[in-house]
């Protein structure tokens, strides 16, 4: 599933670059947007078999996966719902969020309040390297080098509510996405906890004479 979904993705790049006008290669359609990496992460922590790496794609799969898809952003709001572009856009992040559950439902993965706490830091790690790679890009080959949302918000309504909290970047996501991170990671392994503990009080209870 994870390498269908990457192979999809790629697919998905490729088609992007058939809107009438653009070039076959734009510099704002690396895969370095966050969605775009935990899709990668995905694969690799899967044929690694790397433990912390599952904790951070499940956190961030889940979470990223449905903020993306209650609120595209930039020109795939004007799209139509069922162009292709819109469909691969939907499936992908559909596919993250898919992905994440079935890490522990397979029981490849169990989230602890320690390893979302750790993905918190991975996220805020990684989104500095994303900064630095925008001030790069910006000063080099893109000066519109906004990946990670890191400078605009690019018309998503949650981004324009955490860019108010700290306008100032590189502050205004990292600052202002820690507690939302933090809380909705926490909250992701509170309820695996009680999932888990009505689970397993069910399987006392069915084979108690």
């Amino acid at each position: 599933m994870a390498a269908a979904n990457l192979a999809l993705f790629c697919l998905y790049l490729l088609w992007f670059q058939h809107i009438p006008g653009r070039p076959f290669f734009s510099w704002d359609m690396l895969p370095i947007n966050l969605c775009n990496l935990v899709t990668i992460f995905f694969v690799i922590a899967l044929a690694t078999d790397t433990r912390w790496l599952y904790g951070f794609c499940f956190y961030v799969g889940v979470v990223a996966g449905i903020a993306a898809i209650l609120s595209p952003e930039g020109g795939l709001k004007e799209m139509e719902l069922f162009s292709p572009l819109m469909v691969g856009f939907y499936f992908v992040h559909c596919m993250l969020y898919t992905l994440g559950i079935s890490l522990v439902s397979l029981g490849l993965y169990r989230p602890s309040y320690k390893s979302a706490f750790f993905a918190v830091l991975g996220l805020e790690a990684l989104t500095a390297v994303i900064y630095v790679a925008n001030l790069v890009l910006c000063n080099t080959v893109y000066p519109d080098a906004n990946f990670f949302f890191l400078f605009t918000a690019d018309g998503s309504p949650y981004l324009e509510a955490l860019h108010a909290v700290v306008p100032v970047p590189p502050f205004t996501m990292m600052a202002s996405v820690l507690p939302v991170a933090l809380g909705t990671f926490m909250l992701l392994a509170l309820l695996y906890r009680l999932f888990a503990r009505r689970n397993a009080n069910s399987s006392a209870s069915s084979i108690s004479p």
